[in-house]
């Protein structure tokens, strides 16, 4: 009801007008609408206080309820010692907290008789849980400790009747008692060793070893505080020993267990049948102490923990062999044994069409009839150059005209994967080989037939005095016109068979020759 009760306020109160306009009527009975509201809800509001006053009014000061199941587990590290105290509130109505009274003395229980002559020395109050760390406790001392509920109301739990429990810390370099019946069991999971603690046993930690060299790393299993272990042992067969390791430097005496995995007979069948899928291969059923069987198919090894195992693989001859491995590795292998794939068309194979054969979604090469698969039936990038057997794909397996430029990779053609006179001028597209496309030194004299470089084919300009090489003119014959030093003023002048000297004045001064 107070819920409605607020969301009539708040809708009235929304309303209610920023200013009065005219006589103010209408605001005044908002306003009287909006206090009645209130005092309806105030009211209600009042009632519920009352009804939580009259309550704690009324709550006890003690309770019989109790706390239950409190432990106290002891934590060591280093030298650090702690409780963890625990406990379980359910049995508590309205619980609110614990408090925990801490009474602590040096010897043990065995010798104290008398708590009430010992000062709590620690009082711990909780806030809505059932578990509190209590660190600095002191080896050697032995505690009391009680715990006492509280509820909401402010009531506790009758103290004669609070839970009240006594431990004793042991000093730091005690010798522990050793573990009891130690076993080690191998499965198919690998090992299980376990053991049992005595009761009321005071040890930091059990140390699992393969020697005997107590606290050292080499040949060191595992620490714990648990009973049993996982940790696979490096070899088949030897020693186990198991310490208990007291508070400080002290072992027990060590459990010793010798232990033996042998090695895996050789399955007893091993048998592989041809199918037109490939080979399926069965066997005796794998051991329970072994985690499954590998079988060596042409030399690669296969592991498989299934009662069979199917190899997808072409036609031809396998060779192959089996062993079962446990959590050491492999054990015997069998004889070698080898089986051919079947070369005909099984009767349960798919047949699509009267030429077809499907084998579980692939198209086997041979059931394909001549001339079935065609370019268009090939998906774009399916055929690649590793997919392609070394002189599968020859000259006459190409069609006119379908290798083109555009489809070679760049510096994929070499020479020394051209034939000899492969390359013919009847081969070679107008323009195709340019001047920049030939590598500097490439064109010499040895390799051009004889009279294949004619004036015809020399383009106009294109021999100059920096590309010719004249040790001797003894072979050059040619009417050379006039040759002129200079155009004007001092000069010499060759033409014909006359040689003119000019000075600077363009007299001629030295004539040799017929003029």
């Amino acid at each position: 009801m107070a819920n409605n009760i607020s969301d009539k306020l708040a809708e009235t109160w929304k309303k209610l007008p920023n200013a009065i306009n005219g006589n103010g009527q209408n605001f005044i009975f908002l306003l009287k609408t909006l206090l009645g509201d209130l005092k309806e809800e105030l009211d209600d509001k009042f009632e519920e206080i009352s009804k939580i006053s009259n309550a704690v009014t009324d709550a006890p000061e003690e309770i019989d309820e109790q706390l239950q199941n409190c432990k106290i587990q002891e934590v060591r590290v280093g030298t650090n010692i702690s409780f963890i105290l625990t406990w379980d509130h359910s049995n508590v109505k309205n619980y609110d907290s614990a408090e925990i009274y801490i009474k602590e003395t040096k010897g043990n229980i065995a010798d104290h008789k008398n708590w009430d002559e010992v000062e709590v020395s620690r009082t711990i109050r909780t806030t809505k849980a059932d578990t509190i760390t209590v660190d600095g406790i002191n080896a050697g001392y032995i505690y009391q400790i009680t715990f006492q509920a509280k509820n909401t109301f402010g009531s506790v739990s009758r103290k004669s009747g609070c839970p009240v429990l006594q431990y004793a810390v042991s000093a730091m370099n005690n010798v522990p008692d050793p573990p009891l019946e130690f076993n080690v069991y191998f499965n198919k999971d690998g090992v299980l060793w376990t053991w049992k603690q005595p009761v009321n046993l005071d040890y930091s930690y059990s140390e699992l070893r393969i020697n005997n060299n107590i606290g050292d790393k080499q040949g060191l299993l595992e620490i714990t505080q648990d009973t049993k272990s996982t940790v696979l042992p490096p070899y088949r067969e030897g020693t186990a020993y198991l310490y208990n390791k007291g508070y400080g430097s002290k072992y027990s005496t060590p459990l010793i267990k010798p232990w033996s995995k042998p090695v895996p007979t050789a399955p007893q069948t091993l048998a592989a049948t041809s199918t037109y899928q490939g080979l399926q291969f069965t066997y005796s059923p794998i051991p329970d102490d072994c985690q499954g069987i590998c079988i060596s198919i042409n030399g690669k090894k296969h592991y498989t923990k299934d009662e069979k195992f199917n190899y997808y693989c072409s036609t031809g001859s396998y060779t192959y062999k089996a062993c079962f491995y446990d959590c050491f590795g492999e054990g015997i292998w069998t004889a070698e044994q080898t089986i051919g794939t079947i070369e005909e068309i099984p009767p349960d194979a798919v047949h699509i069409t009267k030429q077809t054969v499907f084998d579980d979604g692939v198209i086997v090469g041979k059931y394909i009839g001549d001339h079935e698969v065609v370019g268009t039936k090939i998906k774009d990038g399916t055929i690649t150059t590793e997919n392609l057997a070394a002189g599968c794909v020859t000259a006459n397996e190409l069609a006119s005209n379908s290798v083109t430029t555009d489809k070679i990779e760049a510096g994929s053609i070499k020479s020394d994967k051209i034939a000899t006179g492969a390359v013919t001028a009847d081969s070679i597209g107008a323009n195709a080989v340019t001047a920049e496309k030939i590598e500097s030194g490439a064109v010499i004299a040895g390799k051009l037939a004889a009279d294949s470089v004619g004036a015809d084919n020399i383009k106009a300009g294109s021999v100059t005095a920096e590309k010719m090489k004249v040790d001797t003119l003894s072979s050059v014959c040619a009417t050379i016109g006039t040759l002129s030093t200079s155009e004007s003023g001092a000069r010499t002048v060759v033409k014909d068979n006359l040689i003119q000297v000019y000075d600077e004045n363009n007299v001629v001064r030295v004539r040799i020759g017929v003029w």
